[in-house]
């Protein structure tokens, strides 16, 4: 008798054991993208003003859709102009491949974020937590 309710717990365990799904293809990896913004300032001396060249990047991730666009969240010193800016471009760049122009909504030092919209960027959006997490629950960090 003992040996059958053995054999019963240890088939109910084994079969209760399905491989569970690797970490990689649960995360929401085509939510989160690469922002890169590249920018000419001008500087001047001595009467002469050269422009040079010069870029930030980071990463962001998706909040939400609207319509054919999305919305994306990263560091507002990612989206802040340079001193003697000239002109600059962002674009954020998805885990795919695809890059997509961006226009600040949002953005702010303290706290240190900004809000884009991505052009034709419609990727689902990060699923944000609700209540902190529980005391040895696993947690993720994802960036470029």
């Amino acid at each position: 008798m003992l040996r059958v309710s053995v054999m019963i717990i240890l088939l109910g365990f084994l079969l209760s054991c399905a491989a569970p799904k690797p970490v990689s293809e649960s995360l929401p990896k085509n939510s989160f993208l690469f922002v890169a913004k590249k920018s000419v300032v001008r500087l001047c001396a001595d009467d002469k003003c050269p422009e040079h060249k010069t870029g930030k990047a980071g990463s962001g991730f998706i909040i939400a859709n609207r319509g054919p666009d999305s919305i994306v969240m990263t560091a507002g010193h990612i989206c802040m102009g340079e001193p003697n800016e000239v002109r600059s471009g962002m674009r954020v760049f998805t885990s795919r491949g695809s890059f997509h122009k961006v226009k600040i909504l949002k953005w702010s030092m303290n706290p240190d974020y900004c809000i884009l919209l991505a052009k034709n960027l419609s990727e689902s959006p990060v699923r944000l937590a609700t209540k902190p997490p529980r005391q040895g629950e696993k947690v993720f960090t994802l960036a470029a």
